[in-house]
């Protein structure tokens, strides 16, 4: 079966001085803010998804985040009616066309190369180096762009690369230090848990509670980065202190914590926790102790498995030329 090519309307997209990136999702496209964005007056933040788009045939249609008013950021905010349209000899103008009540409005994108937008801490970056062709590919989308690069890979498949599996490698950059591991290949150095100093792998919305992670940051399956091991580790237990989990028991837990259809076996996960922290399954996650909390926050770290990577200082001259064009220019 043969995936369709590229979609035009990904990649990233610049308006005045910000920066928008158009990744696939589940059902069309979102784009998600790289560089703070102000189309009237209120600004966009980094990591808030603007865009929601799908298509039909040649046309875009979706939503467009935005404010009721646009002259106050204070007001509520709404999905308002959006068209996208790409234009341009090389297809490098995305034309946006909003509408909010009586108030239409139209903006010119104008397409940015990735290497142009600058990662910052709680970043993450996809690469591929293309041995064939002797490329570079990066992305900055939440999981790898496995249909963009190898478009023949069975899109219901998610572990078809083509047999390139072992060449990709995820980047994360973190306040002090770039990681670099391979999170979709079993067994291989550099997991999830490792890359985000997220060793419970928490998962987490945008603009949700804070644990201590980079503000609307995440990595794929919504995995929240946090600057240090140390505040990954502490949000473990703050995460099972929410109310939302204090009266369920936690075999009741652990079978939202991990559920089955990520590939979990959430009844052993809540028997081997329980065991750790000498309770049975049947106790209430608010009745755990400090002690038995701080039982369980170890044995999830041992179950997430936080095995290492690589390290590199920004500076490194091992970085992929393709990466070091994406850091900002004061590191």
């Amino acid at each position: 079966m043969t995936a369709p090519a590229a979609d035009p309307i990904l990649g990233f997209w610049r308006y005045k001085s910000g920066v928008i990136g158009v990744s696939r999702a589940p059902d069309g496209f979102i784009g998600t803010v790289r560089r703070e964005i102000t189309l009237v007056q209120c600004p966009h933040k980094v990591g808030e998804v603007m865009w929601k788009i799908t298509r039909s045939g040649g046309d875009y249609t979706g939503t467009h985040l935005g404010w009721t008013q646009w002259d106050d950021c204070d007001a509520e905010r709404v999905p308002q009616t959006a068209q996208w349209s790409i234009s341009g000899e090389a297809g490098d103008t995305l034309k946006v066309h909003v509408t909010s009540g009586d108030t239409v409005r139209d903006y010119d994108f104008q397409r940015e190369p990735s290497q142009a937008v600058p990662v910052g801490p709680g970043d993450h970056v996809w690469y591929w180096f293309d041995n064939s062709t002797q490329t570079p590919h990066t992305s900055q989308a939440a999981g790898i762009p496995r249909l963009e690069w190898f478009p023949n890979a069975d899109p219901n498949d998610s572990t078809d690369y083509q047999g390139h599996g072992k060449e990709i490698f995820e980047y994360t950059f973190l306040g002090n230090e770039i990681r670099r591991g391979q999170p979709h290949m079993k067994k291989f150095p550099g997991t999830y848990a490792w890359l985000d100093n997220n060793p419970g792998n928490l998962t987490g919305v945008q603009n949700g509670t804070d644990f201590g992670q980079y503000n609307n940051k995440f990595n794929w399956h919504n995995f929240l980065i946090f600057p240090s091991f140390d505040v990954g580790y502490a949000a473990i237990a703050a995460f099972l202190r929410q109310d939302r989990w204090k009266n369920l028991t936690i075999l009741q837990a652990f079978r939202d914590y991990a559920p089955a259809e990520d590939g979990n076996d959430p009844d052993s996960y809540a028997t081997s926790v329980a065991e750790e922290a000498g309770v049975t399954t049947d106790t209430l996650v608010g009745d755990l102790t400090d002690d038995q909390m701080a039982a369980v926050q170890a044995k999830i770290t041992q179950i997430e498995d936080s095995r290492a990577g690589d390290t590199y200082r920004y500076d490194s001259a091992d970085l992929p030329a393709a990466i070091k064009q994406l850091l900002p220019s004061s590191q």
